[in-house]
């Protein structure tokens, strides 16, 4: 049976403040259909401009999605006839993926922006070489331009691109440190730091959605239970499931970054032998940068006490990984 697909004016979408709870569509000629937002992700007002400019009249969603719909506006008069040019504007699917890349690139300019803050952040006062940084912020710009067409199910994610989101700035300080301190342990193996890096920024992509990381307006963190929290690396791996440019590695990672080599971490204990070596590097990258990262619920540590602080935590973190953290700071 062919899905039915029901037509409401663009410019209602105007009045959503809220993220979308349905997958909206544009049509492109008489049955054919184009998925033009996903459900779970906000509204880009200036995106939502373009498009009208274009031409673009009237949008769609699937008949499953009525009711949704209705109690989100509740508006039914959104539902008669609207009068839909959309697909008699010339070369109109080359338009979107206009708009599409014009949004790809104000995200890799933001990504951008944001490492060089949490570079700066991380290692103020520490010599880095400069190659490092630029290859750094180019991986990290690859991560965040990976994902951008990815399945809905990262759309959290991506709705945390604002620079001034914890979310985001811990996702790229964790995979900064991540690419850092592959880079000494694995000098030769550029895939190897690639995976690493990539794992280290979706390592929390499992608290997505649940508040943690979002701010309220007078800059303090919302407190998830710990049952969420102990079960973010099993949601982060079922998030990703789905997501075929994400190497296996890397879904490995997000699911082990909080286990430990004496077995004391979670979800699953699993001891020394038994975990993948880049997970115990984004598990050090996690804990250095909740200390000397800026946050907003605390005051950030030296890195000379914060690395010290993580050698006497006999057996939590992986040794070579925290002498490979010190040789990044310069500490001997």
């Amino acid at each position: 049976m062919s899905t039915i697909y029901i037509p409401f004016n663009i410019s209602i979408l105007k009045t959503l403040k809220d993220a979308l709870e349905f997958d909206v569509y544009v049509r492109l000629g008489k049955e054919k259909f184009l998925l033009l937002m996903r459900k779970g992700s906000r509204i880009d007002q200036e995106r939502l401009d373009l498009y009208i400019s274009k031409g673009i009249t009237c949008l769609y969603i699937d008949n499953n999605s009525k009711d949704v719909f209705t109690a989100v506006f509740k508006e039914k008069a959104v539902f008669e006839e609207v009068p839909d040019k959309s697909a008699e504007v010339e070369n109109l699917e080359k338009k979107i993926e206009e708009i599409g890349s014009e949004n790809i690139k104000e995200i890799e300019e933001k990504t951008e922006a944001l490492t060089e803050r949490c570079i700066n952040d991380l290692f103020y006062g520490v010599e880095i070489n400069t190659e490092h940084i630029r290859n750094t912020t180019r991986l990290v710009k690859n991560y965040m331009s990976l994902l951008v067409l990815a399945p809905k199910n990262i759309s959290e994610l991506l709705n945390s691109i604002d620079e001034n989101h914890y979310f985001h700035y811990h996702s790229v300080s964790v995979s900064i440190t991540s690419i850092f301190l592959s880079r000494i342990l694995s000098p030769d193996n550029e895939r190897i730091q690639s995976i690493t890096g990539m794992g280290g920024f979706l390592h929390d992509i499992g608290k997505a959605g649940s508040g943690e990381h979002d701010l309220n307006p007078v800059l303090k963190p919302k407190i998830i239970s710990t049952e969420a929290y102990v079960k973010h690396p099993e949601r982060g791996l079922k998030l990703l499931s789905s997501v075929e440019n994400v190497p296996e590695e890397v879904k490995i990672i997000v699911y082990q970054h909080h286990e430990r080599p004496d077995g004391t971490g979670f979800p699953n204990s699993l001891f020394n032998v038994k975990l993948y070596y880049p997970s115990r590097v984004v598990a050090v990258a996690n804990a250095i940068s909740k200390m000397v990262a800026k946050h907003p619920f605390g005051k950030e540590m030296k890195p000379k006490d914060a690395i010290s602080e993580l050698l006497a935590s006999k057996g939590a973190f992986d040794s070579k990984v925290l002498q490979a953290l010190a040789k990044v700071y310069n500490i001997r």
